[in-house]
């Protein structure tokens, strides 16, 4: 079975490493698409077979398949890593990977119940998926009187007690998983020097990296940029 894929869609895959053997055919055959590779540098057209979902093989002869796909003028390459998804449901994902989005990550908000988070999307989801710890929900969900991004508890410094809690929370996280600590700095005015310099601490301790929304980008103090 042949198909024929619109111009102005981008066909992704992951190209994976080869073997030597190649089959005598292929489950899916890409036909003829302009291959390009940022890892090897491969920038020219070829066929790419596909067997078991994986790609297997890259020639520039004629490969076999049992369906052939023509993207003769399209490029074909590694999907692309979106860093900063806030949009983590099917159809955030649907449109995401039309654009050649296989990897959608949720770093600077995160989750704070990073073991739930994933179990929600275990075995769903649309794309490869993960998430940080999230500062801003570990300093809220009843600690600071905030929901979130909302209540009088964002504008508050934590006490000596509430940032152990912040700091617990944020280990928890991390041993469940998270791909590092998410902080939403200018939604948390509350937060000190010494809470950030705290979370950053925490994340060292576990050799993970912070995502960070900045505070501000003003040139008035307090509260600018020059300031956080």
């Amino acid at each position: 079975m042949k198909h024929t894929l619109g111009a102005s869609i981008a066909v992704t895959l992951l190209l994976c490493s080869l073997i030597a053997a190649q089959p005598a055919r292929f489950d899916v055959v890409l036909r003829g698409g302009r291959v390009m590779d940022p890892a090897s540098g491969l920038d020219e057209v070829r066929d790419v077979g596909l067997l078991d979902g994986r790609v297997m093989a890259m020639s520039k002869q004629p490969l076999d398949g049992r369906d052939v796909v023509d993207v003769q003028g399209l490029v074909v390459a590694p999907g692309f890593v979106d860093l900063h998804a806030h949009g983590q449901d099917p159809e955030s994902s649907k449109w995401q990977a039309h654009d050649g989005v296989t990897t959608a990550l949720e770093l600077e908000g995160g989750a704070l119940q990073v073991a739930d988070w994933y179990a929600a999307r275990e075995g769903k989801a649309r794309l490869n998926f993960g998430a940080t710890v999230s500062h801003v929900q570990a300093r809220g969900a009843g600690i600071l009187e905030t929901n979130s991004l909302k209540g009088p508890g964002i504008y508050k410094p934590a006490t000596a007690d509430e940032l152990a809690e912040i700091e617990k929370r944020l280990q928890q996280g991390l041993a469940q998983g998270a791909l590092g600590v998410g902080m939403g700095l200018a939604y948390t005015p509350g937060a000190t020097r010494e809470e950030s310099w705290r979370v950053f601490k925490v994340a060292a301790g576990q050799g993970v990296p912070v995502f960070v929304h900045v505070r501000s980008a003003g040139m008035i103090e307090p509260g600018s940029s020059i300031e956080a």
